[in-house]
């Protein structure tokens, strides 16, 4: 059995600062996944918003909808031919997931927004579609953008080198005009 963990989660109080929190994560993709969701939605911070009806929303320093979209790329995409595991920061002010492996071929930082879905492994995709962790439609990067942006953040930052995909979500004290608007 290989023990090496799919996932490396670090959570620090600053960016670059000393890691508060280390996590090897190993075993089912599932499990996995909803380990890092649950570590990272217990390390947000929150900030509270009233609106002029008197209805107070609690807006997230990052949406769970663009973490869990980030997160799950991240472990779908990946290229398993490079062995080293997704690594994910997090501070109150940055999340940044960095899985193996380039964009799939076609697909560009430039064009991810607009390029068809285009799965890496097909069996996986077909298996994470079942367990609904991805979706038929393609449209995960989508929400991403969506959830950043309603929350009063700017859009993530996406990147690539040969051997890696970065995502890059901005987050922090967000624009509370902009949630009062939307």
């Amino acid at each position: 059995q290989d023990s090496s963990p799919w996932v490396v989660y670090q959570h620090r109080l600053t960016p670059g600062g000393e890691a508060t929190v280390i996590e090897r994560l190993a075993g089912p993709l599932v499990t996995v996944l909803d380990q890092l969701i649950e570590l990272a939605w217990a390390r947000r911070n929150v900030t509270p918003l009233n609106l002029p009806d008197g209805t107070q929303l609690d807006v997230a320093d990052f949406p769970q909808g663009a973490v869990r979209e980030a997160l799950a790329n991240a472990l779908l995409h990946r290229e398993f031919r490079i062995d080293a595991p997704v690594s994910v920061e997090h501070s109150p002010t940055i999340f940044v997931v960095e899985s193996p492996g380039p964009l799939v071929a076609g697909v560009t930082e430039a064009n991810i927004l607009t390029h068809p879905s285009k799965p890496r492994n097909r069996c996986l995709f077909q298996a994470a579609r079942k367990l609904r962790i991805a979706e038929e439609t393609g449209r995960g990067v989508d929400r991403m953008y969506r959830e950043l942006l309603r929350s009063g953040h700017g859009a993530p930052t996406i990147s690539q080198t040969v051997d890696s995909t970065r995502v890059a979500l901005v987050g922090g004290a967000p624009r509370t005009q902009v949630v009062r608007f939307v």
